[in-house]
C-alpha cells in the first residue's frame, strides 16, 4: 500500500501544474462562447466585421498563439497587468486611474472605446 501512495502522491505533484494552467486553450473559447452569447445583434454584426468567418470563440487564443511570432513581442504587455505586491483594494484602484503603461488593463479599455 505505501508503494501506492507514494506512486500517487508522485502523479499528483506532476499533474497539479499541468491542471493550473490558467485559462488554457479550452478556457479561453468557453469564456470567448459565452461572450458570443451575450453580444446583442448590433456588436455581433460589428465583430463579424472585425473577424469574418471566425467566432468569437476561436478568436479567443489568437494572443496565445501569435506569442511564439517575435514580429509580435511588443503585444506581450497587453496580456498581463504588473502591480506591486500586498496592495490594497483603494491602492489598487488609484493606480488604475493613473494606469498609462501599455498593460492588459489599458489596452482592454482601449479595445473598449474602440468597439
Amino acid at each position: 500500500m505505501k508503494i501506492l501512495n507514494k506512486v500517487a502522491l508522485f502523479g499528483l505533484f506532476f499533474y497539479l501544474p499541468f491542471s493550473c494552467m490558467a485559462w488554457g486553450l479550452l478556457g479561453h473559447r468557453i469564456v470567448g462562447q459565452i461572450a458570443e452569447s451575450y453580444l446583442t445583434p448590433k456588436a455581433k454584426k460589428e465583430i463579424q466585421n472585425i473577424l469574418g468567418v471566425e467566432s468569437l470563440a476561436m478568436a479567443s487564443n489568437w494572443a496565445d498563439f501569435i506569442r511564439s511570432d517575435s514580429s509580435f513581442n511588443f503585444l506581450a504587455p497587453w496580456h498581463y497587468i504588473n502591480v506591486e505586491d500586498n496592495l490594497t483594494y483603494k491602492d489598487l484602484q488609484a493606480y488604475l486611474k493613473t494606469d498609462t503603461i501599455a498593460d492588459a488593463y489599458t489596452k482592454i479599455n482601449f479595445l473598449v472605446k474602440e468597439l
